[in-house]
Parts: structure tokens; sequence; C-alpha cells
């Protein structure tokens, strides 16, 4: 989960231009990025979806892990089984916000949008509280993918595997 957020913290980094953060002394600082052309926008958002596909990353890693036959071998396997679950687990969330749609409480807060008139704080409630359903198992199943991926590695691999990241993503943010 931490890995997680930290490149997907700062794929949105690069993608935003800015970020605002909180030292320990309470003090906000911003650190501003450069703007980056389209190729280095296209780059970060395929290494954020690429973020999606665990055992794909580690694989790209192939060489500079050393992965062993063995490992490359259940990693493929992996490849292909962690394919067909996000591919479930889409049509799960796709299948949920259809009837989410349907559903009169949807309907009854999406007028509370506006600018006048009532809130229906409860419709609102209950329809944020439906999308974070929807956004927990999503998480939950990439946290497993994961999982599934990390117990394939050593704990040197593990441990050399956020450094290669984070190499790669400063690669990436680099001007030609």
């Amino acid at each position: 989960m931490k890995r997680t957020s930290i490149v997907l913290l700062a794929t949105a980094c690069i993608v935003v231009g800015a970020v605002s953060a909180h030292a320990q002394d309470g003090t906000q600082t911003r650190m501003v990025m450069p703007v980056m052309d389209s190729t280095q926008m296209a780059s970060a958002l395929a290494r954020s979806m690429r973020q999606l596909q665990p055992a794909v990353v580690v694989l790209g890693y192939r060489n500079e892990l050393a992965l062993t036959p063995e490992q490359v071998s259940y990693l493929e396997t992996l490849v292909i089984a962690q394919k067909d679950s996000q591919a479930v687990r889409q049509a799960r969330m796709v299948m949920r916000m259809r009837e989410q749609s349907k559903d009169r409480t949807m309907a009854a807060a999406v007028p509370s949008f506006s600018w006048t008139g009532t809130i229906d704080e409860a419709a609102l409630r209950e329809q944020a509280c439906a999308q974070a359903a929807l956004s927990v198992d999503s998480t939950i199943g990439l946290l497993s993918d994961r999982h599934a991926v990390g117990a394939v590695l050593t704990p040197e691999q593990l441990a050399r595997l956020p450094k290669l990241e984070m190499q790669s993503l400063m690669a990436s943010m680099k001007r030609p």
C-alpha cells in the first residue's frame, strides 16, 4: 500500500505540476514541478496504469531484480490471472454503478449539487458510501494482487523494487 501510494502520489504530482505538503512542524510547503510535455504526460499516465498490474511491473525489472526462471514463470502466470481478476473486478464495478444509477437515492442526490434549493444530506451520504464501497473493493483486489506478487520475491528483491520504481519515475521526468 505504501509503495503504491508513493508512486501514485509522485505520478499525480507530475501530471498536475505541483503538490502541497505539510512539514512536521505543521507549516505548509509547496513544491513546484516543471510542466510536462505531452510525451512525458503520456509516460506518467502509462506508468500509473501499469501500477494496476503488479506482476507486469515486477517482470519489467526482471534483470535488475535478477529474477530466477521459476519466479519469471510464476509471475507470467500471475499476469494472466491478475488480468482476469482485474477484468472481473471492473465488470462487477460497472454492474454496480449501473445499479446505483437506477437507484432513486442517486437521483435524489444529484439535484443537491445545484446552487440553490435543499440539500438532501441523507441521499448524499448514501451515495458517498456506495461509491466508497466500490473503491474499497477495487483497492482490496489491487492489494491482493500486489501481495501475490510480493510472495514470489525474496526480501532482497522486495527491498530493491521501490528503489527501481523511483529511479524509473525520476528518469521519466527528465526532459530530453
